[in-house]
C-alpha cells in the first residue's frame, strides 16, 4: 500500500502542493493505524482505515495532474 502512494509521490511536475500533502496523509495513517491493527485484527475501526487507506493509495486520486514514477513497484 504505502509503495502504491510512494510510487505516485515521486514526480517531475511543480506546483502539486495537494497531491504531495495527501499522500503524505495516507502514508501517515498507515504508519498510524497498521501497526496497531496487527496487535487488535478484530478492530473494525482500524480494519476501516486501512481499506479506505488502501482505496486511496489505488484509486488514481493521488496522482491526478502529475505523471508518477514506478519505479518503486519493481522492489
Amino acid at each position: 500500500m504505502m509503495t502504491h502512494v510512494l510510487e505516485q509521490y515521486f514526480h517531475k511536475e511543480t506546483n502539486t502542493p495537494l497531491q504531495e500533502y495527501m499522500c503524505e496523509a495516507v502514508l501517515k495513517t498507515v504508519i498510524d493505524a497498521g501497526p496497531n491493527l496487527v496487535n487488535d485484527l478484530e478492530n473494525i475501526e482500524l480494519r476501516e482505515t486501512i481499506l479506505y487507506s488502501g482505496t486511496i493509495a489505488l484509486n488514481g486520486m493521488l496522482q491526478m495532474g502529475t505523471r508518477g514514477d514506478w519505479a518503486s513497484h519493481n522492489i
